[in-house]
């Protein structure tokens, strides 16, 4: 009987069979491995990052700035080297087709993988950085963007309706005692770092409560302002750079608008595991300059600018 025949390589058939059938490596290959890892590792730092980094203060905001910064720049260095590789295989690409043709000038490189792999990095991992750094790390205050357009006088307005129409609802008072009281209350200008604070933008706030030291003696105010529909708490600021006889006023008048509970609420925020605070009657207004506002919506560096109440003891 004879034997089949030998392919002429020397291999059987089910060992070229065997050789055809798909391998994991080739659903996966290394370039594509390494893309796949870089993406997650980027994601995993972010995640890291804003576990780390306090709610409070600029680190957040730098850190996601940084993240967006580099995620574009790798992300253009990828879509401009696709782009001279498409330009030098065909001519009907022109400089404007990176922004116009953003996709179809990447069809060239994707016939060049694995060797055009490194430009496929870049430019996912730029974009991973970029959305990592909005949308994990977070802290970017977006309302910057509306600033300057007459939005703050109205705020103001609001914040005051605000307090009367939540005091009306508590019962505490009247109605007619606090709005008799915030007219009495009229702005008292501070001459102090006029080249300084004057530069930096402002905001009107509710005192809502004080903090003391453990030698009774006061270290600062907590304040709220109308953040979106509620007045919410957004702060607390030193006033050792008040002048000694306004802050001597308005430690006195503080003294007397005591209360039991806070006014806004302060859960979740700094203020819930706070010693040594007190809580004030809605009534004292203040302008307050900060520097910007951080991811939670608070005032970062926030300085008290002026009173907006009648500080005098009657």
């Amino acid at each position: 009987m004879k034997e089949p025949p030998t392919p002429a390589n020397g291999k059987s058939a089910t060992a070229a069979e065997d050789a055809e059938q798909p391998t994991l490596k080739d659903f996966f290959p290394a370039w594509a491995c390494i893309l796949g890892a870089g993406v997650v590792g980027i994601v995993v730092l972010s995640v890291v990052a804003r576990l780390m980094l306090p709610a409070v203060g600029p680190e957040r905001v730098i850190l996601a700035l940084a993240q967006c910064v580099a995620g574009f720049i790798m992300a253009a260095t990828g879509q401009v080297l696709a782009f001279l590789y498409a330009a030098s295989k065909s001519d009907r690409f022109s400089p404007f087709d990176v922004l116009m043709k953003p996709i179809e000038i990447w069809k060239p490189s994707t016939r060049m993988l694995p060797q055009s792999a490194p430009r496929f990095w870049l430019a996912a991992w730029g974009v991973t950085a970029i959305l990592c750094g909005v949308l994990i790390v977070g802290g970017l205050r977006y309302n910057a963007l509306f600033e300057d357009w007459g939005i703050e006088k109205q705020a103001s307005l609001n914040l005051v309706q605000e307090i009367v129409k939540k005091a009306r609802e508590e019962q505490e008072g009247g109605a007619d005692s606090l709005e008799g009281a915030m007219n009495d209350f009229v702005g008292e200008e501070e001459e102090k770092d006029k080249n300084d604070i004057d530069k930096l933008p402002t905001v009107d706030c509710l005192i809502f409560g004080y903090v003391e030291r453990d030698n009774g003696e006061v270290e600062s105010v907590l304040l709220a302002t109308l953040i979106g529909k509620e007045v919410s708490y957004v702060g607390q600021s030193s006033i050792a750079d008040m002048p000694e006889e306004s802050r001597f006023q308005l430690i006195g008048r503080m003294r007397k608008l005591e209360r039991r509970a806070p006014f806004v609420k302060t859960t979740g925020t700094p203020v819930a595991t706070l010693k040594g605070a007190n809580w004030l009657q809605p009534v004292l207004m203040c302008r307050i300059a900060y520097t910007e506002w951080d991811g939670r919506s608070e005032l970062i560096k926030p300085r008290l600018k002026h009173t907006l109440a009648d500080a005098a003891e009657k």
